[in-house]
């Protein structure tokens, strides 16, 4: 057994589960010579992340998955299976998410760019959708005037609450300027005005960022929602019922650090916010949205590569491995924003490279001279015989593939810890694949 249970995991898995997983992964003929490089996923450390997602928060809470932080149907379904639906920002994620059989109603449509057909589609399904600013209020509401016979929707507004950006500017939605939502500040009345004027729209929503933004921010954004909520209802017949706190819980990606948890975040909210949990009459409390992708899925999943050569210049050793900037675009091109602990195994006895002098320069396989994953320090230099492991994968590495070279996208994996079985998600990318690509 790997030994490991759901409510006593790791924040990811171990090492001694990494190769016990890949001895299997070649005994049962899943990774052949073929397989440069492959992405494996832990049940065990999804369902622990559902789990105290849900425990950390009032019971009547959706939680919407991020689609695009983990865009797999085979392990989307373990979300739908567990009462979880789903938040899509595109036409494709949207099908992705239907055909997973997530119900309509579970379904969170965000976009910046939703055009009328998409609008209309969605609403003709009964999807909740959040408008991202006034013009696609208006669009919605034509579809709803020509279109009477819909089912009722459920439609909130993006608000930009200006709580300032993180410390990865790239990922921060929330400071006085962003391309998503309205701004709070200088667009008060007209938000104000525009839930006088459609009693359809019952819903709020805001998203304050991803990696780079402390919980602190996260409660700040929530608190002026809600009292924006307060401005809002004083005007309207109906209360706003569902408030959209979108996702953005970092993720622990250095080994040792800190996690930062659905409990303390819940936590906070609740002591800023206790009306959310404890509302005098259960019928009129409000209904809870959230859209968790990178805290959800990035500690659960690491990567194997092989070494395909490795090359000493300049005082340290360059690895070139099957994974690069085509998995790892944000790692590459800002490399001082985000990072992935990175570790190399010796498969034939189990055994991994201890830390050391020996500086080791991980280089993808891609032709720009950018392509650069990381740096480990080891003790000794590896060679061709052993494989590479990056950590944390499990969210915004393999959904944001790169098509540059051509290169094929790796298998996927997902195993149980308690059963040691191994399952394919995703089969291997062939060349007739990449040219019916391209076609």
């Amino acid at each position: 057994m790997f030994g490991n249970r759901c409510m006593s995991v790791s924040v990811r898995p171990e090492r001694n589960e990494i190769a016990r997983v890949l001895k299997l992964s070649h005994e049962r003929g899943l990774l052949g010579e073929e397989h440069t490089a492959a992405i494996f996923y832990a049940r065990a450390h999804l369902a622990n992340r559902m789990q105290r997602c849900r425990a950390a928060f009032p019971v009547g809470a959706l939680h919407a998955i991020a689609v695009k932080a983990l865009p797999f149907p085979r392990l989307l379904h373990l979300f739908r299976d567990a009462g979880f639906g789903a938040e899509v920002a595109s036409l494709g994620e949207l099908e992705i998410a239907l055909k997973t059989g997530f119900a309509p109603a579970t379904i969170v449509f965000d976009s910046p760019a939703k055009t009328r057909q998409e609008l209309d589609h969605a609403l003709s399904l009964g999807c909740r959708v959040n408008a991202d600013n006034f013009d696609e209020l208006e669009r919605i509401a034509g579809i709803l005037d020509r279109r009477r016979e819909l089912p009722a929707p459920s439609i909130g507004l993006r608000i930009n609450p200006q709580v300032g950006a993180g410390t990865i500017a790239s990922t921060s939605v929330a400071d006085a300027y962003s391309k998503f939502g309205v701004p709070m500040e200088q667009q008060n009345e007209r938000i104000v005005a525009a839930y006088a004027r459609y009693p359809w729209l019952d819903a709020i929503h805001c998203h304050i960022g991803s990696q780079g933004c402390a919980i602190e921010m996260l409660v700040e954004g929530a608190v002026k929602l809600d009292a924006l909520i307060k401005r809002i209802n004083g005007r309207r017949a109906q209360p706003i019922r569902t408030i959209d706190i979108g996702g953005g819980l970092p993720a622990a990606y250095h080994a040792g650090a800190e996690d930062a948890s659905f409990d303390v975040y819940a936590s906070a909210l609740r002591r800023a916010l206790p009306h959310w949990w404890n509302a005098a009459d259960a019928a009129v409390a409000p209904r809870l949205i959230t859209e968790f992708g990178r805290h959800m899925a990035a500690n659960a999943a690491w990567a194997v590569s092989d070494i395909e050569y490795v090359k000493p210049s300049a005082g340290l050793h360059t690895v070139i491995a099957h994974l690069g900037a085509d998995m790892f675009l944000r790692k590459c091109y800002r490399p001082d924003d985000w990072h992935h602990d990175i570790s190399i195994l010796d498969p034939a006895n189990g055994t991994w490279l201890a830390p050391g002098d020996t500086i080791i320069r991980v280089a993808g396989p891609l032709c720009f001279a950018g392509d650069i994953i990381g740096e480990v320090s080891t003790a000794a230099i590896p060679t061709e015989d052993h494989k590479l492991i990056i950590h944390d994968v499990g969210a915004y590495t393999v959904s944001m593939w790169s098509r540059y070279n051509s290169r094929p996208m790796p298998a996927v994996f997902a195993y149980d810890t308690a059963t040691e079985t191994i399952e394919t998600i995703k089969q291997k990318e062939t060349p007739e694949d990449l040219f019916k690509f391209w076609c």
